[in-house]
């Protein structure tokens, strides 16, 4: 049922946003991406990020600011959303929907929102690696508090976890702003006590784009081949038909035994890429053409 009761929104601020434009145009996205503004914050992030195992080797970040306002009216599910927000998808297993709040009682949350009416996680991805990953999160009954779990992955793995309680504001709604710590990829949030709906709305996160030094289009965080010649194509490890079979001899060290020896490491190499997706089998008959005239390996 559509929700008339005033709602709250839970969140604890770890920064400052530019103030959002506040004429919104009707059926389009309201969100402002903004350089990162506070050189002094992000050095604590990047202090933040190693305590977790994340090697700070972003160069630039942007804040983004979602308010929801946007989306279809209730009851439309939150998995229905799709691309609707450059950046992120919003999975819910169909138990998150659209909502909109009265206004008059919270202090943060404001028009359209998304809401649960159980303890069902929301599950947000996101497109690149983010951090400070904020939401305002509301009760929906007057006097009735709630408490939530957030809580925020990096390749599968736990970055981020803790329990925020809202909390009565001027207008009379419960609500609490809550925000995480780390670089993250993932985020799940989800009720854990409190017998009325939890409203989610303003979803702020800071995108992080990281270095690339050698332009390869894998980050220097996760490229095993720092170094990779300007055009050439490279694996998901940032890796080379070249750098992995070297003329010089084999990764592991020592040299080819045999001229024979180095072209059959490159055509395995070459066949490789080719099953996934990075050449055609042309290409790598022409890689395994120019080893095979290549002095590589011969005595």
């Amino acid at each position: 049922m559509r929700m008339s009761r005033e709602k709250w929104v839970v969140c604890v601020e770890l920064r400052r946003f530019d103030r959002i434009n506040q004429t919104r145009q009707e059926n389009k996205l309201h969100m402002k991406t903004t350089p990162f503004r506070y050189p002094y914050r992000r050095i604590l992030a990047v202090f933040g990020s190693l305590a977790f195992g994340v090697l700070p080797w972003q160069l630039r970040a942007q804040v983004t600011l979602i308010d929801f306002d946007s989306i279809p009216p209730y009851p439309a599910l939150v998995d229905s959303f799709g691309q609707l927000f450059p950046g992120i998808t919003l999975t819910s297993d169909n138990k998150w929907l659209a909502d909109e709040v009265n206004n008059s009682v919270f202090e943060n949350i404001n028009n359209r929102s998304i809401s649960t009416f159980g303890s069902d996680p929301l599950t947000i991805d996101f497109d690149a690696p983010a951090e400070d990953v904020t939401v305002d999160l509301g009760s929906g009954e007057l006097g009735v508090t709630l408490s939530i779990g957030i809580t925020g992955y990096r390749e599968n793995k736990l970055i981020f976890a803790d329990s925020f309680v809202t909390h009565m504001v001027p207008g009379g709604a419960d609500e609490v702003r809550a925000h995480t710590v780390g670089t993250v990829d993932r985020v799940v949030i989800a009720k854990t006590s409190g017998g009325t709906v939890l409203t989610l709305d303003n979803l702020s996160f800071v995108t992080v784009t990281e270095r690339d030094s050698d332009g390869d289009g894998v980050p220097d965080s996760r490229d095993l081949c720092p170094g990779s010649a300007e055009g050439a194509v490279v694996d998901t490890d940032g890796c080379s038909i070249d750098q992995l079979v070297p003329c010089a001899g084999p990764p592991s060290g020592g040299t080819w035994r045999n001229h024979g020896h180095y072209l059959s490491a490159v055509a395995k190499a070459a066949a490789a890429f080719v099953a996934s997706g990075l050449i055609t089998e042309e290409q790598a008959s022409a890689v395994v053409s120019m080893a095979a005239r290549s002095s590589c390996g011969k005595k």
